[in-house]
């Protein structure tokens, strides 16, 4: 994930310039408000679901993971209207009217979504069964990811397809997230 953050900047400055650099910063910090929306809550439930699984209760396991998953994504439901209907105006307000931001919010916004998910699968299932050693390879297969793709897709969309790639290593990665999450269920509950 490191490589992620650092990374992003340094290419979006070679490959498109100052100008897209200023932009996806920009970006980035307007994403940063929605990111510490998500952490309090996998900070507060975090003890809970490790005593639950290790308690083996199942049932109230399964409520907070149902009920942090309901929660995330209305927080993102409710940061994609927002920034759907009033966001133009805010941005104008405290940032400027000179540069089109929604758009790139947008996909921004949806893409922490998406990283949402994963969140709750790292810090309230994976980890707390003690296979966070597989975390390692996720994210190196997703880098991987991210590097077939980047080129083409800042190529093909400019500063947007950074976006795009951004999104797809994410859905990538929390896909296989959730699929190795429901192997690791399935193997649980057998026992």
């Amino acid at each position: 994930t490191l490589g992620f953050t650092y990374a992003i900047p340094l290419l979006v400055k070679s490959f498109l310039g100052d100008a897209a650099l200023g932009i996806y910063t920009i970006v980035e910090r307007l994403l940063n408000i929605l990111k510490q929306a998500y952490l309090p809550l996998i900070q507060a439930f975090y003890s809970k679901s490790c005593f639950f699984y290790e308690t083996r209760d199942w049932a109230n396991y399964a409520k907070i993971l149902i009920n942090v998953f309901k929660i995330y994504i209305l927080i993102g439901v409710f940061s994609l209207t927002t920034n759907y209907f009033i966001g133009e105006e805010i941005i104008g307000i405290f940032i400027t009217k000179d540069i089109n931001l929604v758009d790139y919010l947008s996909i921004g916004i949806f893409n922490q979504i998406i990283i949402s998910i994963a969140m709750i699968m790292v810090n309230l299932y994976i980890i707390p069964i003690g296979k966070g050693r597989v975390l390692k390879k996720i994210y190196f297969f997703g880098m991987i990811v991210f590097l077939l793709t980047f080129n083409y897709m800042q190529r093909s969309y400019g500063l947007m397809g950074v976006f795009y790639s951004m999104l797809l290593v994410e859905t990538v990665i929390t896909l296989i997230m959730v699929y190795i999450s429901y192997v690791y269920y399935r193997n649980i509950i057998k026992n």
